[in-house]
């Protein structure tokens, strides 16, 4: 699944914020700088995230097998 392998390649605190985000006060916190990089490196692999951390992201059934595959594929380069 998409969410098995994120989880096993990537933490919240590599693209967003070194403490768990609960509240307003630990959101603005996060390194946006940080998830700029991650977001320019996911689209330049043609996988569309949401523009900002902050936001939520969403898996719909018309992403195929292949979109998962690409979008962990993408990630794996990000942190390698």
């Amino acid at each position: 699944s998409l969410y098995a392998g994120l989880v096993e390649r990537i933490h919240p605190k590599d693209v967003a914020a070194d403490e768990p985000v609960t509240d307003y006060a630990s959101a603005k916190t996060a390194d946006t700088a940080k998830y700029a990089s991650y977001f320019k490196h996911m689209l330049n692999a043609g996988i569309h995230l949401a523009p900002a951390q902050f936001e939520a992201m969403f898996l719909s059934a018309a992403h195929t097998q292949e979109d998962l595959d690409a979008t962990i594929k993408a990630v794996q380069e990000y942190f390698a």
